[in-house]
């Protein structure tokens, strides 16, 4: 799964790099945890982007609205074309999701062992993602909601744990978001693990565990 990463650039520098309108700024997070807002890329009709806030778990449209017992913050690439909660959402609202690496847990002797992992290049990365629009039915709420969309891991990350975000390519950006592509064979054939020679990951403090902590020392490789 994809539980925490990190947002550390500013929203204009990602709007440069996506090649999407800004939106609202927000401070940099090093340690961006579910049910946080996340940035988001979408696409109008006419292939134009823009930046967004979405809320992290999605809310499918459909159902009664948000519940703590269920958690959406991932969805596995196998299932996206059956599940009700993400068939609609992967026809018709795709996204990139905004970041620059993530954090993955290790089981070990001692426990977990966190590890950061990032574009061996140092660009932002862009997740697969879905998003919805939850409104209430009296019309006093509405929710903008995402969620990452997540693939077997490959060889760099297999040791770590056995599944990893889909990180798409600067050329899968446009086909992905394209609201006219409804076809899931064709858009399945971008939720493929990035290759193992594309990453670094290093092991971190267990300080990332908590989600009241930020800062550059949560990526700070262990002497």
């Amino acid at each position: 799964m994809c539980g925490r990463f990190t947002r550390t650039r500013l929203v204009e520098d990602y709007a440069e790099y996506f090649q999407a309108s800004p939106t609202e700024a927000s401070s940099p997070s090093y340690n961006v945890s579910p049910a946080d807002d996340i940035l988001a890329v979408v696409a109008e009709p006419d292939q134009s982007r823009h930046l967004t806030w979405l809320h992290w778990g999605l809310v499918p449209f459909w159902s009664a609205g948000p519940d703590r017992r269920f958690s959406m913050i991932n969805a596995r690439a196998e299932t996206l074309a059956d599940k009700p909660a993400f068939r609609t959402a992967f026809r018709q609202h795709r996204c990139l999701i905004v970041a620059d690496g993530f954090y993955e847990w290790q089981p070990s002797g001692e426990g977990k062992q966190p590890f950061y992992i990032r574009l061996r290049s140092g660009e932002p990365m862009a997740f697969a993602g879905l998003w919805d629009q939850w409104e209430a039915k009296d019309g006093s709420r509405s929710i903008s909601s995402a969620t990452i969309v997540t693939t077997t891991a490959n060889a760099r990350i297999r040791p770590i744990h056995e599944r990893m975000p889909v990180i798409l390519p600067p050329e899968a950006f446009q086909p992905w978001l394209d609201p006219g592509l409804t076809d899931p064979d064709r858009l399945a054939t971008f939720l493929q693990p990035i290759s193992a020679e594309a990453l670094d990951a290093w092991p971190v403090s267990t300080r990332v565990n908590s989600p009241a902590h930020q800062g550059p020392d949560l990526i700070k490789p262990l002497a």
